[in-house]
């Protein structure tokens, strides 16, 4: 035998859009693949989370020719499924170089953020932090949050660990037809409450997502005293974003269809001042985060908070 295997069908076809309810994806072989090294080259990070929440691992049938790709269900609308094979194999040995390039799309129209409660997420951070006088520190660790409930709003609460049982950090959003509003913080470290309000909330993205540009301004209330806010928000044309973590590794992992927003801020007239950029992927939301504040003091941090795993809502 030195006939490469060949690709009868993949159920549903690529190019197709797909219904919310679409349990599988089905490739269908001319022979027995060599399942050790069938391993895709590139799959859109949608599709690789949701594999890793899927109910069943990807299985071969006996005979080595089918291969079932079980879907969690229901899947949220405008989610980009894509996978890309550079090869595959026979058992025999035989490699077939005509590649597989796969996408389909979920119906409808995609959420770039959906904050539905309960949804978890773990990401992998890289910060660093000047102090004059004292000097440079940096470190990475992971981020773990969790969108929980509060009244109209939600809170996206940071989590001490992966159990996700502690917590003493939150920004609060809220939700409209219109826009995603950034209504304020709080934060409890040894007992130092910080607990603030902003009004009229500042406004975080504008719904649906689109090439757009604004600024606003806003006054944020500590309790002890108040502070003007101003900034400027800009979101930029759809883009794909490689998954740093995944550069190297047989799998390239790349969110498709990404949203880039530049957020910058001004907080009470020069004290603080920075930018944050934020890559939000439909059907997945942020998923890579880049910040930048300077202090009238001198300080200095930043940071990088790239998504990792995605545990979703029930």
């Amino acid at each position: 035998d030195n006939t490469p295997p060949n690709l009868i069908s993949i159920v549903p076809a690529d190019g197709t859009t797909i219904s919310p309810n679409t349990s599988t994806i089905v490739f269908t072989f001319d022979e027995a693949i060599d399942d050790n090294l069938f391993t895709p080259s590139v799959l859109s990070g949608q599709l690789f989370v949701y594999l890793e929440a899927s109910p069943a691992e990807p299985s071969w049938s006996v005979d080595g020719t089918v291969l079932t790709v079980t879907l969690p269900t229901p899947l949220p609308a405008g989610l980009p499924l894509v996978a890309r094979f550079d090869s595959y194999f026979d058992l025999a040995g035989n490699e077939q170089t005509a590649p597989i390039d796969y996408r389909v799309d979920v119906q409808g129209e995609p959420d770039f953020w959906p904050l539905d409660v309960g949804t978890q997420y773990e990401y992998f951070e890289q910060w660093e932090y000047f102090e004059p006088g004292i000097g440079t520190s940096s470190g990475e660790e992971p981020q773990y949050y969790q969108i929980d409930p509060d009244g109209p709003n939600v809170r996206w609460a940071s989590y001490a660990d992966s159990l996700f049982s502690t917590t003493n950090e939150w920004d609060i959003y809220r939700r409209t037809s219109t826009e995603i509003q950034f209504r304020g913080f709080y934060s409890n470290f040894g007992g130092e409450i910080e607990d603030v309000s902003l009004s009229p909330p500042v406004v975080w993205a504008r719904l649906p997502f689109a090439i757009d540009s604004w600024t606003g301004s806003s006054t944020a209330d500590a309790g002890v005293g108040t502070f003007p806010v101003d900034y400027d928000v800009e979101v930029f044309a759809q883009e794909d974003l490689t998954a740093a973590f995944s550069v190297g590794s047989p799998t390239v992992i790349i969110w498709f269809d990404c949203f880039r927003s530049v957020r910058s801020w001004d907080v009470d007239n020069g004290s603080s001042t920075g930018t944050n950029t934020v890559w939000y992927a439909p059907g997945v939301g942020v998923v890579l985060s880049v910040s930048h504040e300077e202090e009238s003091t001198g300080e200095t941090s930043d940071s990088t908070e790239e998504l990792i795993s995605r545990t979703f809502a029930n």
